[in-house]
């Protein structure tokens, strides 16, 4: 269906009434400008025949408009979108206005259900109550004075009161894809356990722009909103709770955008929010559910000093993360990410399994209190790496001041020429400590496990071993080369190194040994 098609399906029999004679008397469409009363509509494009309609035409906008809908008493049949006459579908309102929006075009909504379309659920990939994929804008929406103004805007009478619904046959409330569009004072709410999302903005050029919103999942919705091909979201002032797996989901190369006093709560999923795409958390903003970062996705949270961003647990894994300002009363983990934390605190614990975290004004508990509520408010493993500033606070429960906590992976040497497993998790180090309760000999570095599943790490992967006890004997075996001589003795005994550590090279498929400790 081509772009003029498009557009003349479900307009009013006034603005047929104008065009089919004229494309009929000539049997071709082009050049066309609106010269009804209205002054509304105009075309231009190249000549075709009717028959085919016209590929190139573009339907415009000529002057800015007012649209009004009603559930209650509009008719999509009788009506004109007037205040005397109303719409009684939002779908009906916007296939009334033309394909290219050069001028704003606002759309009130009076309270009520909104859960119906003029459209039949077969007529769209993804049955929604507002459907848009058709329609392009001039420019951007803004909120000068708390009253949304762009270009194409649904208003509601009030956030409780306007609600679109989602049902059997309508799965998406609102789907948007390559189109723009504002949202404000209005609810869109799960109405049915087959709802997929309450709001979905798809592909590059998709914007949704919400302000006072409520997205409800009411535990039938499995996701509020959608971020996903390059779709975009900002949200102000919204609320997003009880989807059933995540109230906020962002795919890569996506973005969604949380700022004012929006709150993210509760959903039945594991994560309230998961993002492998990018996701804005701004000033004010309140997550009361997890969130989980992944695969590349981005975590900024950008507080001010007087308006933290409040989040609960977070999970990393090979993501980023830019907090400043920020407050996380949860616990964190991190696998393999890069964390910056400027004026933010943390009060529970801190996992950091490889990755780097930086700390600058930091500090591990919140006020008013002044130490955390955990014994180990900061723990540091599989060659995690922390860079902190003079001004950061780690502070354990019970107020003593304390620095980061290095775990390390421990194995037990219990008999000669064993084949140390090695466990390593991810990044580009690991560190291993042997123990032995008597002197071990012909030790070798065994298969790899972890992340790696038996498989070579990565070229250039650094590999501590520690001893902290008996002597332990470690000869070269078939995957590593040691120095002079082939082998090394590691122990905590005068003229006995405690340490060493190699390289993989994975030209050669071994284990090199770039250094060890000096001997005590």
């Amino acid at each position: 269906m081509n772009l003029f098609e498009k557009y003349l399906r479900g307009r009013t029999a006034s603005v047929l009434a104008y065009l089919i004679p004229i494309a009929l008397s000539s049997q071709a469409f082009g050049n066309l400008t609106e010269k009804s009363s209205s002054g509304l509509y105009e075309c231009h494009g190249s000549l075709a025949v009717f028959g085919k309609y016209i590929d190139t035409c573009l339907v415009s906008t000529l002057a800015a408009k007012d649209w009004y809908v009603n559930s209650s008493t509009g008719s999509d049949s009788l009506g004109d979108g007037t205040t005397t006459n109303p719409f009684k579908t939002i779908q009906r309102c916007i296939d009334e206005i033309p394909p290219v929006i050069k001028h704003k075009q606002h759309i009130y909504l009076s309270d009520g259900v909104y859960n119906e379309s003029s459209r039949s659920p077969g007529e769209m990939p993804r049955p929604a109550v507002v459907y848009l994929n058709e329609h392009w804008v001039s420019g951007r929406t803004d909120i000068p004075g708390g009253v949304m103004d762009g270009y194409l805007v649904l208003i509601g009478e009030s956030e409780e009161g306007t609600i679109i619904q989602t049902s059997n046959d309508y799965v998406y409330g609102i789907y948007s894809s390559h189109n723009e569009i504002g949202l404000q004072n209005l609810s869109i709410k799960a109405g049915s356990s087959a709802t997929q999302a309450l709001c979905t903005t798809h592909r590059s050029g998709s914007y949704v722009h919400a302000d006072h919103v409520s997205f409800l999942g009411e535990n039938l919705s499995r996701f509020g909103i959608i971020a996903e091909a390059g779709g975009w979201a900002e949200l102000v002032n919204c609320t997003l709770k009880e989807s059933v797996v995540h109230n906020v989901l962002v795919y890569a190369g996506s973005a969604i955008n949380l700022a004012g006093e929006s709150l993210v709560g509760g959903s039945n999923g594991a994560y309230g929010i998961l993002a492998t795409g990018y996701l804005q958390i701004n000033a004010g903003t309140s997550v009361s559910s997890k969130v989980y970062i992944a695969n590349g996705g981005v975590l900024t949270a950008q507080g001010a000093s007087s308006n933290f961003v409040s989040l609960a647990q977070i999970d990393l894994s090979n993501a980023s993360m830019n907090a400043t300002y920020t407050n996380i009363s949860g616990a964190i983990i991190s696998y393999n990410s890069n964390i910056v934390f400027t004026a933010s605190n943390w009060s529970s614990t801190f996992k950091l399994n490889g990755g780097l975290l930086r700390l600058g004004g930091a500090k591990s508990f919140i006020a008013p209190e002044t130490a955390s509520s955990v014994a180990d408010p900061l723990t540091v493993s599989n060659g995690g790496v922390v860079q902190k500033d003079a001004t950061t606070q780690i502070v354990r429960v019970g107020g003593v001041i304390s620095a980061e906590k290095y775990n390390y992976v421990t194995n037990a040497i219990n008999a000669n020429s064993v084949a140390i497993p090695l466990t390593l998790v991810g990044g580009q180090s690991s560190s291993i400590v042997l123990t032995s309760v008597a002197s071990r000999s012909g030790c070798t570095l065994g298969a790899v496990y972890g992340v790696f599943n038996n498989t070579p790490p990565p070229d250039g992967y650094l590999l501590t071993v520690t001893n902290v006890s008996a002597d332990i004997e470690l000869i070269e075996g078939s995957s590593s080369i040691i120095g002079t001589g082939g082998k090394v003795i590691l122990g905590v005994a005068n003229g006995e190194s405690t340490s060493i550590t190699f390289q993989w090279l994975s030209s050669i498929g071994k284990w090199v040994e770039i250094s060890r400790s000096s001997p005590r």
